[in-house]
């Protein structure tokens, strides 16, 4: 056996490809470790116990090993992430909501019903998700209205999935659906979940939802002072004293919300843990951090490239042809 296969050999036995057990298991990214382990069992140490079995690489030959390290290490990634894939690819069965600001457009594979958006409909939504333990109740962002009903289905610990109303509009224009009314979007709501086989969403915690309502009026606020600010340059004299009292006003306010948000963040551990890890990145303020807590929560559960992919900022390939962009 050739000497760069034994060392592949003791690599692999010495750092075998972890097995994934449960969201949030930690994935192999231990390069810092896991070199200075290595150059001691491959002989680069006069202190190792293995020197005498494997002849000492080379200087020049530094390079290769770590590119021999880091290509094991990709493999471990490929294989957790494989395994992870396999062991999330559960079958469910999905219940979609269709929800407007007064009524409900409900639809399963066995049956579809309208009902008034009001606690007698959503007592109804939960009792006949719970009769089945993998049905997923799933359900269009809308401005604010789903929260009612998000919020009843997490307390009631029923599966469900929220998603971006856009997704689900390009799906049906795939489908060749040019008409949209409440029942069409139900039915495109199902379809959508069951061919993308939707995973349910896990239910924020009270501290998270309390700081996206804050985060959320923080917005408001911010929103009214800029247009207050803006009428100021173009008012008639007469009325720029009631203005300058407005926008005086909204800044108490504002100020008044921000210390509100530190305050919940520092109350409660989990939060004040992350915000920071979150603020030792240079550049981060608070208002990002609490944002990235409130909005965010998939920042522990998916890797930084779908995470960029999910906050819209991964620079995506555009290219046909001769053209290129992104």
């Amino acid at each position: 056996m050739g000497n760069i296969a034994r060392r592949r050999k003791v690599l692999k036995k010495s750092f075998p490809c972890p097995k994934w057990e449960a969201p949030g298991t930690t994935r192999p990214n231990q390069l810092d470790l896991v070199i200075p382990r290595v150059r001691s069992i491959w002989g680069l140490s006069p202190r190792s116990p293995r020197a005498h079995k494997l002849a000492p690489i080379p200087r020049g030959s530094w390079l290769n090993l770590k590119q021999l390290i880091e290509a094991h290490l990709k493999a471990c990634e490929l294989t957790y992430t494989s395994q992870r894939i396999i062991m999330n690819n559960k079958t469910y069965t999905y219940f979609a909501v269709d929800i407007s600001s007064q009524s409900l457009e409900t639809l399963t594979i066995e049956r579809s019903e309208e009902l008034d958006y009001n606690s007698k409909a959503i007592k109804q939504i939960i009792k006949e998700a719970q009769s089945d333990p993998d049905m997923v109740v799933v359900l269009e962002a809308t401005g604010g209205y789903e929260r009612k009903l998000l919020d009843a289905l997490h307390e009631a610990n029923v599966l469900c999935a929220r998603i971006n109303p856009g997704r689900v509009r390009a799906f049906a224009r795939s489908e060749g659906i040019k008409a949209k009314t409440d029942r069409i979007d139900a039915r495109m709501i199902l379809r959508f979940a069951q061919e993308k086989k939707l995973q349910p969403i896990p239910a924020p915690s009270h501290e998270q939802k309390q700081l996206a309502a804050l985060l959320d009026r923080r917005s408001q606020l911010s929103g009214m002072l800029a247009e207050e600010k803006n009428r100021l340059q173009n008012s008639p004299k007469w009325i720029l004293a009631d203005i300058r009292a407005s926008i005086r006003s909204l800044k108490v306010k504002l100020q008044r919300m921000d210390e509100r948000i530190q305050k919940l963040i520092q109350d409660s551990p989990s939060l004040r843990e992350g915000a920071q890890i979150i603020q030792s990145i240079k550049g981060v303020g608070p208002v990002t951090t609490a944002s990235i807590l409130a909005y965010l929560p998939e920042i522990t559960r998916i890797n930084r490239n779908q995470l960029a992919a999910l906050v819209g900022v991964a620079p995506f390939n555009r290219d046909s042809g001769n053209k290129s962009g992104k």
